[in-house]
């Protein structure tokens, strides 16, 4: 049995979907800031996007703050069995609950580079 270290680093980095730290650590980062600016100690306090349809967006960091903490639990947290959100793509896949995902959004169900790395 050999170790493949690419395959190890693939199976832990190259992994799709949203990860929960990122999101943490970005409503985290967006709240701090807000903070700052609020203080007058960080000079920019929001941020502007165009939308689908071509419109401006603007959202103050708060804002962005609060929309990341009042989606959080809905995408991330695993409800108790028989309880799921709409947003669930797969509860078929579910065998744990009470618990936080590592990762929404994922589109591949197993990393392609596991295979690699149990050789």
């Amino acid at each position: 049995m050999s170790f493949n270290f690419s395959s190890f680093l693939s199976f832990f980095f190259l992994q799709d979907g949203s990860a929960v730290e990122i999101v943490g650590l970005s409503y985290a980062c967006l709240k701090g800031l807000s903070a700052l600016h609020d203080c007058g100690h960080y000079s920019y306090g929001a941020v502007e996007r165009a939308g689908p349809d071509g419109h401006l967006v603007k959202w103050s960091l708060s804002d962005w703050a609060k929309r990341i903490k009042n989606n959080f639990e809905k995408h991330f947290y695993v409800r108790e069995r028989g309880k799921h959100a709409p947003e669930e793509r797969r509860p078929d896949l579910i065998n744990k609950h009470g618990i936080y995902k590592a990762r929404i959004g994922v589109t591949m169900l197993i990393c392609p580079s596991l295979s690699l790395l149990l050789l």
